[in-house]
């Protein structure tokens, strides 16, 4: 029998291939979280950067999910973890790292935001499979609950991205109509705006405190809901005693030069005091199309309202298709659009740390498996995840969003939809509110699916023309591709590792 200590290099190399996983999640996963305040202009590259090293730190060290429930012990019968032989069961956690790592990297070339933790669920299931058949995987349900395993796995696929959709739609929709298309939009703004702070509070303060205590949970929704309308009512007063007035905001197009009005411009003129502002909006937008491709063929294919500073030599440019769709789309004053920066900004903080404190958790379950079981040897490893691990993966996610993530910022920040800050706002905030939703029952969700849904609902809610459908679909089939082709490659990685001949060195 081989001395345990011979099986050391899958402990250490699993070390670097964990931070190389944890950089090439940062790649990816962080952009779901800061790629719409970077493609509405309200963070550049190097302020999101600092933010998202932060906040994924933060969260991944000091509320980091420390067990292993979510991840392996839900999805895998004791079966497969009561492997005789435990340095198999190290190899197969490393395997499931080294395919995921891959797999995250090579969907961040393409542009393509998908789960790590698929990645890394689907290389379990594949060499679970391999190793003890379908005995070894909760297929349809888990012991104490009837919903769970796989099926759950893929109900989140579809249920929560939809849920953050229409729940988007509907909050932009009603913020659009009742403030942004306003005649005294300003002023509705200003008197509402402590309503969506206190929402904004109140969604963050149900997700701290139902992480630290599950026990004050109900305590946190009525200590935020309190806040709400206390916030409401303030408003009010310094409205009312506010001495300076706040302007309409209206809409003109001014004509470049005055000349006489002809018997043609006369109808014209008649003709625009008979459309409905909505009309001459959309009349407004579809003039600008061209000057704004020409412009843009003129700049190399580069929209200036989109162009975001980077801390790295490539500038986000966009093609022609994307630059019509952002002409297309419906306009808002700037001065309204800038009080929902700070919201954005703040939505994005916050589900970054909800990034670091639920997914960096789960991406880091294989290898803090190998760990477990280097410490403890023949017995079965504990469910418990180390804190220099989550440290670990902290500075990964940071490292490899500093170098990489401007890819994915540039397609979810303006690729899939055109965005601004009280599309942006609209988006983060309910996709949080989705991640609460299903944290609350248990339903095991992407932090990356949740956004790229809410910010589909945020577009169709605008237009339903000004979403690339056709890049939303690459995205569901890619993600179901990362699940299948980790299942099936790491069961093969695994099988000829295992299984193939060897031989005994005296």
């Amino acid at each position: 029998m081989r001395d345990w200590d011979c099986y050391r290099w899958i402990t250490i190399f699993g070390g670097f291939v964990a931070f190389a996983l944890a950089c090439a999640a940062g790649a990816n996963d962080v952009a779901a979280s800061f790629g719409t305040s970077i493609g509405s202009g309200a963070l550049s590259m190097t302020q999101a950067t600092v933010m998202a090293s932060l906040m994924e730190f933060i969260g991944a060290t000091v509320m980091g999910d420390r067990n292993l429930d979510s991840m392996q012990f839900n999805l895998v019968s004791r079966l497969f973890y009561a492997l005789d032989k435990l340095s198999h069961l190290r190899l197969v956690q490393l395997l499931t790292n080294v395919f995921a790592a891959v797999c995250l990297a090579f969907a961040t070339y393409l542009e393509l935001p998908v789960s790590s933790t698929l990645a890394v669920i689907g290389g379990i299931i594949g060499m679970a499979l391999t190793a003890r058949g379908l005995q070894a995987i909760y297929w349809n349900g888990r012991p104490v609950r009837n919903i769970g395993g796989v099926l759950e796995i893929i109900l989140s696929w579809f249920l929560a991205p939809l849920i953050a959709a229409v729940a988007s739609f509907l909050f932009f929709g009603f913020t659009k109509m009742i403030f942004l298309r306003s005649e005294h939009a300003g002023k509705r703004i200003l008197q509402f705006m402590p309503v969506y702070y206190g929402l904004t509070v109140m969604v963050l303060i149900f997700f701290v405190i139902y992480k630290v205590s599950r026990g004050h949970f109900r305590l946190s929704g009525i200590l935020a809901t309190l806040l709400a309308f206390v916030s409401r009512f303030l408003s009010f007063v310094l409205i009312a005693v506010s001495e300076e007035p706040t302007q309409p905001i209206a809409i003109a197009v001014a004509p470049e030069k005055e000349a006489p009005p002809g018997p043609q411009d006369h109808s014209t003129q008649q003709q625009e005091q008979d459309m409905s502002p909505e009309e001459m909006i959309k009349q407004f937008n579809q003039l600008r199309v061209l000057d704004t491709v020409y412009e843009g063929e003129d700049e190399g294919n580069a929209s200036p309202d989109v162009s975001v500073s980077l801390s790295v030599p490539q500038k986000i440019d966009y093609d022609r298709d994307v630059i019509v769709r952002h002409a297309l789309a419906e306009k808002f004053d700037d001065k309204v659009e800038e009080l929902f920066s700070f919201l954005q900004v703040l939505t994005a903080c916050v589900a970054s740390f909800a990034h670091g404190s639920n997914d960096v958790a789960a991406i880091m379950g294989p290898y803090a498996a190998v760990v477990q079981i280097f410490n403890h040897r023949p017995d079965v490893p504990n469910r418990d995840i180390d804190v220099w691990i989550l440290a670990m993966a902290g500075i990964g996610v940071s490292l490899g969003f500093a170098l990489f993530g401007w890819k994915l910022s540039r397609c979810l920040g303006g690729r899939l939809t055109f965005m601004t800050p009280s599309r942006g706002y609209s988006a983060q905030f309910c996709a949080l509110a989705t991640i609460l939703f299903a944290s609350r029952t248990e339903l095991p969700v992407s932090t990356t699916h949740v956004v790229v849904g809410a910010i589909v609902g945020v577009g169709a809610a605008d237009n339903i023309k000004n979403v690339n459908w056709k890049l939303a679909m690459a995205f569901v089939m890619a993600w179901i591709a990362t699940l299948v082709s980790a299942c099936g490659i790491a069961a093969a990685l695994y099988s000829f590792t295992v299984f193939s001949p060897a031989y005994t060195v005296a």
